[in-house]
């Protein structure tokens, strides 16, 4: 169901039949869906979102481009900032396992016998007491 804004819409995003309301952020061509839960944002984040999606242009654009062009009054991304903590996915039937490169199924591996991080040595082996190298105090 859709609402004032082009970008925010009432959706069963947990299939329990309530609609929830949410911002599209992006709807992919195999149908899922990434979005925000309104419900989840605090009054200051629900400012920050409500400035982005009526902004001159938001008609125009998706909301995950919106978010990219635009910087927070604490000077950090809006798509990085939002992507962090509040944008979750609903995936549609016909979603993929892995959008891009498979996933650990398809991964290959050749066993070593080494141990991982074994070709590291200490920074601090051959340097002497008192040497100003890195990580020694000088006295």
């Amino acid at each position: 169901m859709a609402t004032q804004y082009k970008h925010i819409e009432h959706i069963d995003v947990n299939d329990d039949g309530i609609l929830e309301q949410v911002a599209v952020v992006k709807r992919w061509e195999d149908g899922s869906l990434s979005y925000i839960d309104i419900s989840t944002l605090g009054d200051i984040d629900k400012g920050r979102l409500k400035a982005i999606i009526s902004s001159q242009h938001s008609d125009k654009y998706e909301l995950w481009e919106l978010m990219d062009q635009t910087t927070l009054s604490n000077g950090l991304n809006a798509l990085g900032f939002f992507h962090n903590s509040f944008i979750e996915m609903k995936l549609s039937q016909n979603a993929k396992a892995a959008r891009y490169g498979g996933g650990l199924e398809t991964a290959r591996f050749k066993e070593t016998g080494s141990i991982i991080g074994a070709e590291f040595s200490d920074p601090s082996s051959g340097i002497k007491e008192g040497d100003a190298g890195f990580g020694n105090v000088i006295r």
